[in-house]
């Protein structure tokens, strides 16, 4: 090959084709990017098969700030939306948090809905010797919340909470 071919339009190809070429067969030989893997480390360690523990959906849920038991599991939202006919999905976001996806359709209006509750993990009230919390054990704490992806006030967060509370009142804290 020559130096005018090389600097040529299609010799530019050339040089793009091989680059490419080269990445894809360097990916599909040694794996994804690191980004890649440590996304995937932090789901498989806080979601393993995509779906939460036992343990996490037995978590209580704690509310506001400073948080406060909600009275109800992670298990008993989820089975609560479930119960609606929400499709339920769940996303890693951090290291120690996760994100509950419910979409649906509302039964009187038909109208689609979503609603994304953001959570962390909390191992007891205390966290880095500052008390962030008046709960017992272990829970998920809501950091925020979403509807139709629109972001809620932390009062619409407790209403929300409150009503699917009334809805489950018979059922105790497990």
């Amino acid at each position: 090959m020559n130096l005018q071919f090389l600097q040529s339009w299609r010799g530019a190809l050339l040089i793009a084709a091989i680059v490419t070429l080269g990445m894809t067969a360097y990916k599909a030989v040694f794996g994804p990017d690191p980004a890649t893997r440590i996304a995937e480390s932090r789901m498989a360690r806080l979601l393993p098969g995509g779906q939460p523990s036992q343990d996490m959906l037995n978590r209580q849920i704690a509310a506001a700030r400073p948080y406060v038991s909600a009275r109800i599991t992670l298990g008993q939202l989820a089975r609560y939306m479930a119960r609606l006919n929400y499709e339920i999905t769940w996303e890693v976001v951090d290291v120690n948090a996760f994100v509950m996806r419910a979409i649906g359709d509302d039964v009187l209006t038909r109208q689609s809905e979503e609603y994304a509750i953001q959570f962390i993990v909390l191992d007891g009230p205390v966290q880095d010797g500052r008390v962030i919390g008046t709960f017992e054990g272990p829970a998920v704490g809501i950091d925020s919340m979403a509807y139709n992806r629109e972001t809620v006030s932390d009062e619409e967060t407790v209403q929300f909470l409150l009503h699917i509370i009334s809805e489950l009142s018979p059922v105790p804290l497990q």
